[in-house]
Formats: C-alpha cells, sequence, structure tokens
C-alpha cells in the first residue's frame, strides 16, 4: 500500500489522497465539518451529538483565529467517534498545511472508530489508546498548539448521587 502526505498535512493512503486533492482543486466540495454518515459507531462508543456539534461550530466559528496562530500540532483528548478531531482537520483544510494530529481515548473501540471515521475522511491523526495524555507528557510538553476535549457527559439519576461507587 502506498502512503503520502496530502495538501492537507495527512499521511493518508494513495486514493485517499487523490480525492483529497481532487477536492482541494474545487473547494467547495470539501465538507468544512465530518460528515455524520461517515462517523464510524460501535455500541461501546458515545456518539456525537449537540455538545459535539457545539464544540466543532465553536471551532469552526473560530477557524480565522486558528490558522492565524499557525499550530503545528493539534490533540483530542477523549476523541470517542473522532467526529471532533476530524473536523478539527476538515475546518483547517488545506490552510492548515503541515499540521499533525494526536487522538487519545482510553477506549480501544473508540481508537477504533477514531481511525475508521477519519479514513472515510481522508485524513490521518497518530491514534493513542491511553488515559487522557498519560505516558505522553514529556514528549509533548510545549508542543501542543490547539486541544480539544469533549468528555462524556452521562447524567446521574438523582437517587444515585448520594450513594457509593459513583466514580464520575
Amino acid at each position: 500500500m502506498i502512503q503520502m502526505t496530502s495538501e492537507l498535512g495527512a499521511s493518508c493512503h494513495y486514493e485517499s489522497c487523490l480525492d483529497i486533492q481532487r477536492n482541494l482543486a474545487s473547494p467547495k466540495k470539501l465538507p468544512k465539518t465530518a460528515q455524520i454518515r461517515l462517523v464510524s459507531s460501535h455500541d461501546e462508543v458515545y456518539e456525537p451529538c449537540d455538545d459535539s456539534f457545539a464544540l466543532v461550530d465553536g471551532l469552526l466559528a473560530d477557524r480565522t483565529n486558528l490558522l492565524e496562530h499557525h499550530p503545528t500540532l493539534c490533540m483530542e483528548i477523549g476523541c470517542g467517534s473522532g467526529y471532533v478531531i476530524t473536523s478539527l482537520a476538515l475546518i483547517l483544510g488545506a490552510e492548515g498545511n503541515g499540521v499533525n494530529y494526536i487522538a487519545t481515548d482510553i477506549n480501544p473501540h473508540a481508537v477504533k472508530v477514531t481511525h475508521e471515521t477519519m479514513e472515510a475522511h481522508g485524513i490521518n491523526a497518530e491514534l493513542i489508546l491511553t488515559d487522557i495524555a498519560s505516558g505522553l507528557e514529556k514528549r509533548l510538553a510545549g508542543l501542543v498548539d490547539v486541544m480539544v476535549v469533549n468528555p462524556p457527559y452521562v447524567p446521574t439519576p438523582e437517587d444515585e448521587v448520594e450513594s457509593e461507587g459513583i466514580t464520575s
């Protein structure tokens, strides 16, 4: 399989890069955010919902500011379905040439789903199975330009709040 780097700064399979390059030739075809129909899923991974959409809308609204800072490393902690990190890569697009992406999650299913979501959009990131950024502190110290975090929010029923065993 041939690997190459696209104009988006993403290393990807040959066929995906050709698709990206065709889309860059006519920017109107390049989606500004991840397409929900291409977001992979798994029973043990939260699907994107309103908070994910609001975060991505915020990133989209702040696109000019993000690009003015010339990020070289963007990171998502708790990548889940991959919707946010994929959207960030698409939002920065060709103007974010040279940006590297890292996404972490403690859930192996989430890492797999994020890989599938990114692959479906022709985007690549280094995906790491870890708790938050455990073990990456020295490697990433001072290097992360943009960090996004959208932890799952699961309401706890009131009758459980005062009981033992609640860990989150």
